[in-house]
């Protein structure tokens, strides 16, 4: 923590110190003297080089305002200097005058050093006594009162300075210089940016280095330091922030507004820094694409599909012809409002629930189901070769009746016609046969009574001289469960294949390929298979 102040004070008195030496005659340079004073060398990197900031070491930018008196002999000195280590662990990467401000006949000229210019704010509000090029100016004709100085000039050509006329020896002229300090951070405490600041808040302005040399203001303008991810953060002290293409290059990691932000996530390579915020010109709006407004008379239509789900019990047994007819009564066009009218209205579709549990959808007319709704839920009345008027369900997909002349012809199965037999040669037919007999008209041990019928059936069987049924087996038998819905339960030696018991959940006697009975009836027509038929499960993936 001792090393700060020390370290603050190099920052600050550098340039003043070099220039004093040399108004004093002395010869050595100034990174000669400083290793001597400091008992350590100077890095030698060429000066002025930009280099890239470690993830180790923070960044901190100062602005220093000096009044001295031989201008040239300032800038000869800054053009020499070179990167310089302090006590091995904070480095001055560079030191810019940005600004020069000397008094005319009727008040202050401030003129920016090469590759440095005034916004387009600064020289429309003090006045510009050069060309305004780029929005940009070399020249304004008044010193700002709220600390602003030229700002690193990306908008065009870089222009050489314009040389003030020569002043008297006491005429003093104001510089602006940036100072860009590398400080690793193992170096220095947690709080180091909090001791920074004091430090320079410790500092009394105006600030007298020689009789000709003085700091008359100190702006500490933007903190880089690593972040969590191993990238860096840039932050801007008060009043200072990031202008908006800044923070949309960068990414803004705080308090963002719709013009500036006060952090973004790296260090720009163009040498710029934290702004002060008048300075900051406003972020262009995004353009937002207004609609043609629609003529007042121009009507717009709409189809609006309604989906009402109504108790059974609230309603009477007949409530289908009451809803039609209530439907039917409706004068059409029915005007909501006076910019609102109903033009059309259509029952389409009307699901409740079948006497096994399950529902029903039946189409209104003049619509119907489309095939693959037939054929996916199965159709329970009127079916033809194109449409089905009802199906044992209701879509998942939202999907409903629809016109009839809506719907796109099935594709007509292929019919293979077997090759003519001889008339003694017999042919063999597997037939399932799907009972749905009653629960209510039937005794509770039917069940029991139906297998123990089946058993005593001879076979084979002669129905006709040419029909004989010659086998008979019981597969699947399905009845209300205590909750409402259906068991479907398999006969020896039947079971449902492993995809069915997953789909509807296995109520017992399930094994690792199989299972004896299902939560429900499959609506694809399918039962339970022989045991010996069905595939062995995939073994689940273990990770």
């Amino acid at each position: 923590r001792m090393a700060l102040p020390k370290a603050v004070g190099y920052m600050v008195v550098l340039v003043v110190i070099c220039y004093s030496l040399e108004n004093q005659g002395y010869t050595q340079s100034p990174n000669e003297f400083f290793e001597e004073l400091m008992g350590t060398n100077a890095s030698h990197i060429h000066a002025r080089e930009k280099r890239a900031t470690t993830l180790n070491s923070s960044d901190y930018v100062l602005q220093a305002d000096i009044s001295i008196s031989d201008l040239e002999r300032l800038r000869t000195l800054l053009n020499t200097f070179s990167p310089l280590l302090i006590n091995g662990t904070v480095e001055i990467t560079s030191i810019i005058a940005t600004t020069v401000c000397s008094s005319n006949m009727s008040g202050y000229q401030c003129r920016c050093e090469q590759s440095f210019a005034w916004s387009y704010n600064s020289c429309i509000d003090h006045g510009a006594c050069d060309a305004i090029i780029g929005d940009t100016c070399g020249c304004i004709n008044a010193l700002p009162a709220d600390g602003q100085y030229c700002q690193l000039n990306t908008s065009g050509p870089v222009t050489p300075p314009l040389l003030p006329s020569p002043t008297p020896p006491n005429d003093p002229v104001d510089f602006d210089i940036v100072l860009d300090l590398r400080i690793p951070v193992f170096s220095v405490p947690s709080d180091f940016i909090n001791l920074f600041r004091e430090t320079l808040r410790r500092i009394q302005l105006p600030y007298n280095i020689t009789q000709s040399l003085q700091v008359i203001g100190l702006n500490f303008t933007t903190a880089c330091y690593p972040n969590s991810t191993g990238g860096l953060q840039c932050h801007c002290e008060e009043p200072f922030a990031w202008s908006c293409d800044k923070c949309n290059s960068f990414g803004a990691c705080s308090n963002a507004t719709s013009q500036t932000c006060g952090c973004i996530n790296g260090l720009p390579s163009d040498g710029e820094f934290c702004e002060p915020i008048t300075n900051i010109t406003q972020c262009l709006n995004t353009t937002t694409v207004t609609p043609s407004p629609t003529p007042p008379n121009d009507p717009v239509d709409f189809d609006i599909v309604l989906d009402l789900r109504i108790p059974v019990f609230s309603v009477p047994s007949d409530f289908i012809n009451l809803f039609r007819e209530t439907l039917r009564r409706i004068q059409l066009p029915y005007n909501i409002t006076q910019s609102l009218q109903v033009i059309g209205l259509n029952f389409t579709t009307a699901c409740y629930p079948n006497s096994t549990g399950g529902l029903q959808c039946h189409c209104e007319e003049p619509f119907a189901w489309s095939c693959d709704k037939c054929n996916s839920y199965g159709a329970c009345s009127n079916a033809t070769s194109q449409t089905c008027g009802c199906i044992n369900g209701l879509p998942s997909d939202g999907g409903f009746c629809e016109p009839i002349t809506n719907i796109t012809q099935c594709p007509s199965p292929t019919t293979v016609t077997p090759s003519p037999t001889p008339p003694n040669d017999p042919v063999d037919f597997d037939i399932v046969l799907d009972l749905r007999i009653p629960v209510f008209s039937v005794p509770s041990d039917f069940i029991n009574l139906f297998r123990e019928t089946l058993r005593r059936i001879q076979l084979p069987y002669n129905i006709t001289q040419s029909l004989q049924v010659i086998g008979l087996n019981f597969t699947t038998a399905c009845y209300p469960n205590s909750t409402g819905g259906l068991q479907c339960h398999c006969e020896e030696p039947f079971a449902w294949s492993c995809d069915k018991c997953n789909s509807f959940g296995a109520c017992s006697n399930a094994t690792s390929q199989t299972c004896g009975c299902i939560n429900g009836l499959p609506s694809d027509g399918e039962f339970c298979e022989p045991i010996t038929n069905i595939t062995q499960c995939p073994s689940p993936t273990t990770g």
